[in-house]
């Protein structure tokens, strides 16, 4: 299997090495995502409602305690400068969420820009694999008086990096959205979440 796919890349020629590189490249970047970007190490349900049990019970202070032992999750440090700025109205503290979030939202997004990148060029590197290779059939059927069923046999050579392309550039797409999805999601579990606890300014 290895010999026949070493084959393949040696084949295709020196542009298989960048499809090869990105490749690993998108597939590295979203098993880390993968892992940093599941529910429970970037907003705890036990927390989140350990959070609104003791801002309900006016232990802002004790909440601020919780939220700094629990640094590493995203709604921790979201939550603390809420907390920080409990006393200013609450249309400020929506405001601070709405600020600080953003910089937050960027982190949870790191690195799916790259596997989107991988996923428009990774074809397009496929593409200049395969008019390099004709170009070279080309050229040494025109200077050598070659038969045709040479040409026959380079352009499917060639054509290898186009394929090696699209089969890169497609898990890429596919890892791209649904990466994008899970953002999407936990945006929408955090703004539910700071809803909830803004409004618990009013209540207290």
């Amino acid at each position: 299997m290895f010999e026949k796919l070493y084959g393949y890349v040696e084949q295709g020629g020196i542009v298989m090495i960048p499809i090869l590189i990105s490749s690993l490249i998108s597939l590295t970047f979203f098993i880390e995502r993968l892992i940093y970007l599941r529910k429970k190490n970037i907003i705890p349900s036990n927390l989140m409602d350990d959070i609104i049990k003791l801002v309900k019970e006016k232990k802002i202070s004790e909440a601020l305690t919780l939220v700094t032992h629990n640094k590493n999750h995203v709604v921790s440090r979201l939550t603390k400068v809420v907390l920080e700025n409990w006393n200013k109205p609450k249309n400020s503290l929506k405001e601070i969420v709405e600020e600080k979030g953003k910089k937050e939202i960027a982190l949870l997004e790191k690195y799916i820009g790259v596997i989107g990148i991988v996923a428009t060029i990774a074809p397009l590197m496929g593409l200049l694999g395969t008019v390099s290779g004709m170009m070279s059939i080309f050229s040494q059927y025109v200077y050598s008086n070659q038969d045709p069923t040479f040409m026959s046999a380079g352009i499917s050579e060639a054509l290898i990096t186009t394929i090696a392309g699209l089969i890169v550039a497609i898990p890429a797409v596919i890892m791209n959205k649904y990466l994008l999805s899970k953002v999407d999601d936990l945006k929408l579990d955090l703004e539910h979440y700071f809803f909830e606890l803004t409004e618990l300014k009013d209540e207290i």
